[in-house]
């Protein structure tokens, strides 16, 4: 008798013994025995599969009789689900989805980082790659090159609004005798806007109105406050220019207030030295930030933030990647920019932290903040193309 029989058996006579002289029914057999609960599938089920009672069903992602279980492409249907901006992977059961390059969110759902607004043929913006300078003001990001050839002189704006490209505006007149360099600096300076005005402060120092489209001269710009600096930000609280870096000593810094056209020396010493950097004031708060360093530490990528008027600079924590020659800086949301020759890389001061990246827009020259958000300068095939920042995450 199989060892199942001998079970039954037992079960038989303790029931009747229980019950006495009563009738004992095969349902009464079966219940008692408990066989119904006990699953019995046969042949084993697939590993993606489950067995319930006597039935194997296979998984969710799985597709078969449940002894043998294939795999589902879920891709191969409407994108998996995915944004029609995402890759869809498929996996073991399940799939992924990743947004395209140029494009953020979960994959589920993606959103264009970058939106070309405007091509420009013909105009050439950093021919040489010796550097391009964008600064905005109000709703115009105005940008030049930091050395002009006779056939080649750069400086005009780009109206947010419009999407349209001014002419050419007027260059600066304080140039150097037999030069064309925008710049004249022959190691940096600074491209600074108040909104109003438009400050170029490297070898000699000039203001641009933006209303007027003409320079003038800043006759303070003598002397030791003729330093060049590597960083500049104006600073609405303080109605002051900080100029931090620069060719020295390169972790000192100084100001410049715009109401008097007075040069200074900015109390405290920044924590490490700075040769290309730039800076930036974000809105709501009385904090500057420099980021940036100096070549010869093999670093920079450092970050550091500052009140103008105090003694303290506070490190922060370093960029995820070198800086090196910054192209531009600015803020989305509440968040600070920097911007490389590859990527806008994020700090988000609420928890001390860079959160995440953006690629920048092909051949990327120069960048600015205007209009509240980024604004990015490449050379295209044809010519300057403008890009304008639609979302991080």
């Amino acid at each position: 008798m199989s060892l199942r029989l001998s079970a039954i058996a037992f079960l038989l006579g303790l029931t009747i013994a229980l019950l006495g002289c009563g009738e004992v029914t095969t349902a009464t057999i079966d219940a008692a025995a408990g066989i119904d609960a006990i699953p019995t599938c046969e042949p084993a089920c697939d590993v993606n599969a489950t067995c319930t009672g006597t039935t194997c069903t296979c998984g969710t992602g799985y597709t078969g009789d449940g002894v043998t279980c294939a795999d589902v492409n879920e891709c191969a249907t409407a994108n998996g689900g995915c944004d029609p901006n995402a890759l869809c992977t498929n996996t073991a059961g399940a799939r992924t989805c990743a947004c395209l390059l140029g494009f953020v969110g979960d994959g589920l759902a993606c959103q264009q980082s970058w939106r070309l607004v405007g091509t420009f043929p013909g105009v050439t913006i950093d021919p040489d790659n010796f550097g391009a300078m964008a600064i905005g003001a109000g709703n115009r990001v105005y940008f030049a090159n930091e050395t002009n050839t006779a056939a080649n002189e750069l400086f005009r704006y780009f109206d947010t609004t419009t999407s349209t490209l001014s002419p050419q505006l007027t260059l600066p007149p304080a140039m150097p005798p037999n030069t064309t360099d925008f710049c004249a600096c022959g190691y940096t300076q600074v491209f600074i806007s108040d909104g109003t005005s438009i400050f170029m402060l490297g070898n000699f120092g000039q203001r641009y109105s933006v209303t007027g489209n003409s320079w003038s001269a800043v006759s303070t710009y003598t002397g030791t406050a003729q330093r060049g600096e590597s960083a500049g930000v104006y600073e609405p609280t303080t109605g002051k220019l900080l100029l931090a870096g620069g060719r020295g000593p390169l972790n000192n810094a100084g100001v410049f207030t715009v109401s008097t056209s007075v040069f200074g020396d900015e109390p405290g010493v920044m924590p490490f030295a700075v040769d290309s950097a730039k800076a930036w004031a974000l809105p709501g708060s009385a904090s500057v930030y420099v980021a940036g360093g100096y070549s010869s530490d093999n670093s920079r990528k450092h970050l550091v933030r500052h009140t103008v008027g105090a003694t303290a600079w506070e490190s922060l924590p370093d960029a995820p990647m070198d800086i090196g020659r910054p192209l531009g800086v600015g803020h989305f949301g509440t968040r600070l920019w920097v911007a490389n020759d590859s990527m806008f890389m994020f700090f988000n001061p609420a928890t001390n932290a860079w959160d995440r990246n953006i690629g920048a827009p092909p051949n990327l020259k120069a960048a600015a903040f205007a209009a509240g958000t980024a604004w990015a300068l490449s050379q295209g095939l044809t010519g300057l193309q403008v890009y304008k920042l639609e979302a991080i995450e």
